[in-house]
């Protein structure tokens, strides 16, 4: 710790306490006449719709009366502050009036006690009034301790193009001097980024992240840049960690310990507003490459704000701080929470929910949403008492601010958890002032020594706090340290160098209450790292918002053993080395000074500069198997340099004779569970040794698979040595077995290798709809095409809201290969991008999406007759020159589909007249040339599900529109184009429009949909053109979330997907997979071909199978050339289809059926192949 020296006074003298005075006089009038946003002016500009955006930030065409609704007051970003500013709700920053006392600040110097000396991050030109840096994240480079990079919001490139708003600086002589990174361009390498700072060193890659809010990542996704020579502003190139629309608040950690089970994985949190405000966490197992890995720790109902994530730098284990904010506003409660996952984010636990306890603030912010620590200009520095956790060795700390007693807006607190995040204790303040001065936004770092450093800002040594006035010290950084993981703390003292005074926020493109909302710090093995905002340097007369930062020394500790902390050893060690942070006085070192299991070393080497002790036995001290206790007393050895005495050092390590693992399971890998699901099976286990039966739970072993499998129990056997699982299973089909590394345990530490296993189970498959990726955004109104070129799934169009300019401008793209979502690069020519009607159509040999018509929520009563094509293939999109006649203007296409490579419009939507319409259009891709038939819907209707099976059209509901009022129908159609001719059949079961029609196995599904209670619903309706006859839920059951206008398509045969839509009002991210695996065949049914082919040379086989208690025939054939075949049941044609080479059926009567494969419109036929269903 430095000195305290008492030659430095914070206070003024008299003269400079009355020139102050005469100046706030001046400033108290000059705001009396300015005056801020009346109510009658914030109620007028509430409901306005943002036309004329001067902000980058600022999307033309937002409508101001969605603000609460989108959680824009909620959210923390610059985005979110500056629609706030420009719909009138908050105030954009501004230039202080205090000119004439910049040099007072010289007065507040102070003595120092924790750190060094403080360095300012900001270096190089700065522009006024685009001069706010605040908001740090402050992380150091483990193997070389000399590097330091911090991020921090930057707003000099707010107006910049592309915009800019991401700062960084970065030290290479260990924090002694910093420069912040600036390009050629004058602005930081990270451009197109908004702010929101995460700096990550990844130690397998030796590369740097600074991770921000990113347009390129979806609009407002997460992103950033990476570097492997950080203080290059060249060198840094861009990845996205996220796509999405309106992330916020997010956080990261990375595992940088060699003895963890995930070392070099990485992790982001952050809140996602886009998909119900709900809290995510991602992760990377190959070192950033990828960030595919998302897993979702809270729903948003109520609202969990991601305070910040952290990891155990022992085990590994990871946790997200939340934090439930009562509602918001001033007064309010919160609680604190804690978020677990002990198997490197794959999995998470919400372990603890604490009580509630006061907010800290003294005022509600201008946003109405925030508590404000001051009251300055109606409302100053928005905090809600969030901190920062910290884990080590299973202890998990964390400190936040909340209301004191009395007038004090707010103290420091700090809980303690010894169970890995289960239980904390009471809490206990840090800061131990008598003052009621404000203490707020603390954080925390641990190091690999096991220290513990607490920094905040504390205005104990202030009367008085003036917004942007340099003349009025306000607060200093405080802190305090543990020794000890937090079971003891030294006293709280100074640790920046001066009483700063309180930063203005003089950026009018930055909402004015803004002054960062975190500071996340970290620790390295020598050191702490920890930033802050700071307003100690004027700029044109007035106290603005700085960046600087300082570093706090861990202390003379042990930094690693061999064996290692939380090793596993399969031999019994008689030599121990101990390397520590500094040279040991090598007088001061005794054999005696480290014991294993209480047994003391028999004599010491002192190697590399003494700073590596070898402790040796005669006789290992190691003797059984099971956890093995290392330990140094506190103060047994000394530092040569200052004779300061080392940390307590306590750590554990296994040994085993041989490490735990499985060695076979009954029914054996690769075997069959009998007899046929549903049923209850016994699944043994067998290892190689007696595990730990309390190891053992039903939870360690975890079950996947089409057969739907459960673990209901388990028990431990044979001596210990066999885990007998009882597995339930509803249907045949495959089945996963997996056992995580270290699930289970032996001689109570000897953690078992990873194991995983396939089997079989008999009995009939089940076709399940099961849940796939959540989209980049929520969705409604855009159309799915499936592309059969790649086999991928496009959505095209839509919006995320209803609310004016939150249209898409890109396609999104959905692999089934990779299980993912993304978004594309291909942008729409224009934003009348709702409700178009696409389809695949094939032009000179390249096959496109076609799409015509669409409508946008800022352009109301109209509708485009514009056509594109986009290409999924080389990601191209071009307009077609051919609009489509129906539009005139006013009309959104009604239902839709493909036939002989031309595209039909059934129906449609005049918006300005209230009304659907009855037209059918047809459009000729290769001569680009739309015709309208003659003939025309029985009813006008709109939004209608419609399909194509053979040479027909078929539709089945959509919506009545009359008077611009929507009703769901039953009215169902088939429309012949060759004939152009249209008439009734059997009417859908249940009312229903706005959803999608599709042609799966030659039936038509009508899936969910519709807007008239009890609508929207998840009900799917199944036509069967040659019965003439709909069935419900069956072949295809109901999917899981009832919705409407959303995007739905299937492959035709064995896969459906669908996503988004209204869930059954609000938009929905959520996605839904139908996937249909061959089934296991039945005994009973018999196949009876005929072997006599016809002169086409089509050979047909058949499989009969019961799937869902349905009777499906399966067909197969080779031989057939023509596009497309028909499917002839007892001689009847009951399908045209693609000639795929397979068809599936679904029988609704038991009986005796021939099936026939013919070239389509000849009677160039296979073989017949009968199939029985007899019961």
């Amino acid at each position: 710790m430095k000195k305290k020296s008492a030659s430095q006074s914070a206070f003024f003298n008299l003269r400079v306490l009355i020139g102050l005075f005469v100046v706030l006089a001046g400033v108290f009038l000059a705001l009396a006449g300015f005056g801020t946003f009346s109510a009658l002016a914030q109620a007028q500009q509430k409901n306005k719709i943002i036309t004329n955006s001067k902000n980058p930030l600022v999307p033309n065409g937002f409508d101001c009366s969605k603000i609460h609704e989108l959680g824009i007051d909620k959210q923390e970003n610059f985005r979110a502050g500056a629609i706030m500013i420009a719909c009138g709700q908050a105030q954009g920053g501004s230039a202080s009036v205090f000119e004439t006392v910049s040099q007072a600040i010289q007065k507040t110097l102070a003595p120092l006690a924790y750190g060094a000396a403080d360095v300012d991050l900001v270096t190089g030109a700065e522009s006024s009034p685009h001069i706010t840096q605040s908001e740090t994240f402050s992380w150091a480079n483990p193997d070389n301790p000399n590097q330091i990079v911090v991020a921090y919001n930057d707003s000099r490139g707010v107006f910049a193009n592309p915009i800019n708003i991401s700062g960084a600086s970065v030290s290479t002589d260990g924090g002694a001097t910093f420069v912040r990174l600036t390009a050629t361009n004058g602005q930081s390498p990270f451009q197109n980024t908004l702010g929101d700072p995460v700096a990550l060193f990844n130690k397998p890659s030796q590369t740097w992240f600074a991770i921000f809010l990113d347009p390129a990542c979806g609009g407002q996704g997460i992103g950033g840049y990476k570097s492997t020579t950080p203080s290059d502003p060249n060198s840094w190139t861009h990845f996205c960690v996220h796509t999405g629309f309106a992330d916020d608040r997010e956080s990261g950690w990375a595992d940088n310990n060699t003895s963890s089970p995930f070392f070099g994985r990485m992790y982001v949190s952050w809140n996602d507003f886009g998909r119900g405000e709900g809290l995510f966490v991602r992760f990377s197992t190959d070192n950033g490459a990828t960030w595919t890995n998302e897993r979702q720790l809270a729903s948003g109902s109520p609202f969990i704000r991601d305070v910040q994530i952290t990891g155990d730098l022992a085990t590994g284990d990871v946790y997200v701080a939340g934090m439930n904010e009562g509602g918001g506003g001033f007064p309010h409660n919160d609680n604190n929470l804690m978020f677990r996952s002990t198997d490197g984010g794959n999995t998470w636990t919400n372990t603890f929910t604490g009580p509630s306890f006061p907010g800290p603030g003294v005022t509600t912010c201008p946003n109405a949403y925030f508590a404000c620590m001051f009251t300055d200009t109606g409302g100053y520095w928005r905090h809600e008492g969030w901190g920062e956790p910290a884990a080590f060795n299973h202890v998990v700390s964390y400190v936040y601010a909340a209301h004191g007693a009395g007038s004090d807006p707010g103290d420091v607190y700090y809980i303690r958890s010894t169970d890995s995040g289960v239980t904390f204790g009471t809490p206990f303040k840090l800061n131990t002032d008598s003052t009621t001065r404000p203490q707020w936004q603390p954080n925390l770092s641990v190091s690999p020594a096991g220290t513990l450093f607490a920094m905040w800002y504390d205005a104990r040594e202030s009367t008085s706090c003036t917004k942007g006035n340099p003349a009025v010290p306000c607060y200093r950084m405080w802190a305090r340290k543990s020794n000890d993981n937090g079971l003891t703390w030294l006293a709280d003292d100074t640790f920046s160098d001066v009483v700063t005074p309180l930063p203005g926020q003089p950026d009018p493109g930055i909402i004015a209450e803004y002054a960062g909302d975190y500071d996340y710090g970290s620790a390295i093995l020598t050191k702490h790292v920890s930033s802050w905002d700071d307003g100690r340097v004027p700029i044109a007369g007035a106290s603005q918002q700085d960046a600087f930062t300082d570093r706090e020394l861990v202390g003379f500790s042990v930094t690693t053993t061999d064996p290692a902390c939380n090793s596993v050893v399969f031999t019994q060690p008689t030599d121990f080395i101990v390397n520590l942070s500094d040279p040991a006085l090598p007088s001061s070192v005794q054999a005696t000074d480290f014991t294993v299991n209480n047994i003391p070393a028999n004599s010491f080497t002192l190697s590399n500069s003494n700073q590596t002790i070898t402790f040796h036995y005669t006789s290992t001290p190691v003797t059984t198997q099971g956890p093995q206790t290392m330990h140094i007393s506190a103060g047994a050895i000394l530092r040569n340099s200052d004779s300061m005495p080392i940390f307590d050092f306590t750590c554990t390590f296994c040994y085993a004779i041989t490490p735990l693992q499985v060695t076979t399971t009954v029914p054996p890998v690769g075997g069959t569970f009998s007899p046929p699901a549903p049923n209850n099976y016994t699944y043994d286990v067998n290892f190689n040794q007696a595990v730990d039966p309390n190891s053992v739970q039903t939870s360690d072993l975890t079950v996947t698979g089409n057969s739907g499998p459960s673990v209901t129990a388990v028990s431990v056997i044979n001596g210990n040595t066999t885990a007998r699982f009882t597995l339930h299973m509803d249907f045949g089909g495959d089945l996963t077995a997996s056992i995580a590394a270290g699930a289970i345990t032996a001689q109570g530490c000897n953690p078992n290798a990873a194991f995983s296993g396939n089997y079989t189970v008999e009995g009939p498959i089940h076709c399940v709809w099961s849940a796939g990726p959540d989209m980049p955004s929520v969705d409604v109104r855009t159309v799915g095409v499936f592309f059969p070129t790649n086999g991928k799934l496009y959505g095209m169009g839509g919006r995320s809201s209803d609310s004016a300019g939150t249209e898409f401008t890109n396609p999104f793209e959905y692999d089934p290969g990779t299980n993912t979502w993304t978004f594309k690069s291909a942008t729409y020519p224009d934003i009348q991008v709702n409700n178009m009607a696409c389809g695949v159509l094939n032009e000179s040999g390249t096959d496109y999406i076609y799409c015509v018509g669409g409508s946008a929520i800022s352009i109301p009563n109209a509708a485009t007759d514009r056509v594109f094509r986009y290409n999924p293939v080389t990601d191209t999109l071009t307009t077609v020159a051919a609009p489509w006649p129906g539009s005139m203007g006013t009309t959104l296409p009604g239902g839709f589909s493909v036939f002989n490579n031309k595209l039909y419009i059934l129906g449609g939507f005049d918006i300005p007249g209230g009304n659907g319409t009855a037209q059918i259009w047809e459009f000729t891709p290769t001569t680009n040339v739309w015709v309208q038939k003659s003939a025309v819907l029985p009813v006008p209707l709109g939004y209608i599900p419609t399909t194509t099976i053979g040479s027909l059209i078929y539709t089945g509901g959509g919506s009545d529109i009359t008077g611009g009022i929507l009703t769901d129908t039953t009215n169902s159609f088939k429309y012949d184009p060759v004939g152009d001719s249209i008439t009734t059949i059997a009417s859908i079961p249940r009312a229903t429009g706005e959803t999608r029609a599709l042609d799966f196995n030659g039936q038509m599904l009508v899936m969910g949909g519709g807007r008239t209670a009890p609508n929207p619903s998840n009900e799917v309706d199944a036509y069967n053109p040659g019965s003439n006859s709909w069935t419900v839920n069956m072949p295809v059951p109901a999917f899981t979330t009832a919705r409407r206008n959303f995007p739905t398509d299937t492959d035709g045969a064995t896969r459906i997907w669908l996503a988004g839509g209204y869930a059954p009002t609000s938009p929905t991210a959520s996605m839904e997979i139908f996937n249909c695996a061959s089934p296991t065949p039945t005994p009973t049914p018999t196949v009876t071909p005929t072997p006599t082919p016809t002169p086409g040379q089509i050979h047909l086989t058949a499989k009969e199978h019961i799937v869902n208690g349905n009777d499906v025939v399966r067909l197969r054939w080779t031989g057939a050339n023509s596009p497309r075949v028909d499917i002839r049941r007892d001689g009847v044609k009951i399908a045209t289809v693609a000639n795929t080479g397979s068809y599936t059926d679904v029988l609704t009567v038991h009986g005796i059926y021939t099936y026939q494969v013919c070239e389509a419109g000849t009677r160039n036929c296979s073989n017949e192949v009968r199939v029985r269903f007899l019961r």
